[in-house]
């Protein structure tokens, strides 16, 4: 049995001077005291959060800070409660980079775009990134008959506590106040439950009131033996919905993913103009397996190191599956709300055009099944990156997914 902790993975890398990959940790003296005036705590009261427009309220029995956990409360590789700061799973092929799935639920601290940093100065070395990247989370709608449809992003708020929010940005379990503020404006769910065995991490979601049992499972390619098929630039996610009612329900799930085309690895995209987008492109695809987005920038020259490549997202043709998408939004918000209110698109339309100066899109895939009675579905998400023109290497550029994956579809 092949197993591979991915702590040791990230604490050895040769490329980042055993420092975790494309990460940063703050320097000793970079205490919580030293930036807490810097950045203020955030009252995160139960009626902080938004509340979406059907269901049942989600943050009735949230308190501020949740309940201190002990060692051994909780089941070996399961993050609950104040637990889930500390998850932070790694999804994409060995070699490739990688994105956190983190205990809120979303995908951050992207290092797909060739980032790298080392220790001695050299030409090879790299600010420390900040990793602020909007629009990459997943959403949920349900409807059932005679009833008003319920929408929710698969966030949850457990690990927002004023401890978290007051951490600089870098730092291990830092929440930024973009994170608390989208919370603020969409509404998220009551808790989740991580379970992280790498390669594999499941995801139970707590949703009051949903007409479905939700769960999830994220996977990155980890094959024994097969070096070749464990280094493929891809994430994978399942979705179980489970219907114990007595009536069908018909349920839709996002991936939401911003075009981040063009940006350099490192600075913070979370404001609404960031110089290196402008050009970006979302063209709907579909082939015989999958249908979604592939996301591009007509500003960046094939020639381009580094930055020059694509981002697809794509949901799994399936009977009874309709995959559809959302190619342009403007922000996460524009996102949330042409997904509450149906404003989907086939995955035959025409791309969008090419974004303005400082701008970019973020895009969604959307899958939508009916769940009989009794029943369960799933629905299946892939998430796949290419940016091969690597230019910190010692030996020649590229990078050793480009020999196996000459394009994103392969």
């Amino acid at each position: 049995f092949f197993f591979v902790s991915f702590v040791d993975i990230t604490a050895v890398m040769s490329c980042c001077g055993g420092r975790p990959c494309g990460g940063y940790r703050p320097e000793p003296d970079a205490t919580l005291e030293h930036f807490s005036s810097r950045y203020p705590k955030l009252g995160l009261q139960k009626d902080a959060w938004a509340v979406a427009a059907t269901g049942l309220p989600q943050f009735d029995e949230y308190n501020d800070g949740l309940e201190v956990l002990q060692e051994g409360d909780t089941a070996p590789f399961v993050y609950t409660g104040e637990h889930l700061r500390a998850c932070n799973f790694p999804l994409g092929g060995f070699g490739c980079g990688h994105v956190l799935l983190c205990g809120d639920g979303t995908l951050k601290d992207w290092t797909v775009v060739n980032q790298c940093r080392k220790a001695d100065g050299g030409p090879w070395d790299a600010p420390a990134p900040l990793h602020c990247m909007p629009s990459n989370w997943f959403a949920v709608s349900a409807t059932v008959q005679g009833q008003a449809k319920q929408t929710y992003a698969l966030i949850s708020p457990q690990n927002y506590t004023e401890t978290t929010t007051a951490l600089p940005p870098g730092q291990e379990a830092h929440v930024s106040q973009h994170e608390v503020c989208r919370l603020q404006t969409i509404p998220g769910i009551k808790a989740l439950t991580m379970r992280c065995r790498y390669p594999i991490a499941d995801v139970a979601y707590d949703i009051p009131g949903f007409p479905v049992h939700m769960s999830l499972e994220a996977m990155t390619p980890a094959i024994p033996l097969d070096s070749k098929a464990s280094c493929i630039p891809v994430a994978v996610f399942q979705f179980s919905l489970k219907n114990t009612g007595s009536v069908p329900v018909e349920v839709s799930v996002m991936q939401a993913q911003q075009n981040f085309v063009g940006w350099d690895g490192f600075v913070d995209c979370t404001r609404a103009h960031t110089s290196f987008w402008g050009g970006n492109v979302n063209t709907p695809f579909q082939t015989e397996a999958v249908g979604g987005l592939s996301m591009t920038s007509t500003s960046v020259a094939s020639s381009t190191p580094d930055t020059y490549g694509t981002i697809a997202i794509a949901g799994v043709a399936a009977p009874g599956v309709n995959v559809e998408v959302i190619s342009q939004a403007a922000n996460e918000q524009d996102l949330y709300a042409k997904f509450q209110a149906g404003a989907l698109q086939p995955t035959t339309a025409s791309p969008t055009p090419p974004s303005a100066d400082g701008t970019s899109y973020c895009g969604a895939v959307v899958q939508t099944v009916t769940v009989p009675a009794g029943g369960s579905q799933t629905v299946d998400f892939y998430l796949c990156w290419h940016f091969p023109n690597r230019s910190r290497s010692r030996s020649a550029p590229g990078k050793p997914y480009e020999k196996l994956l000459p394009s994103i579809l392969g």
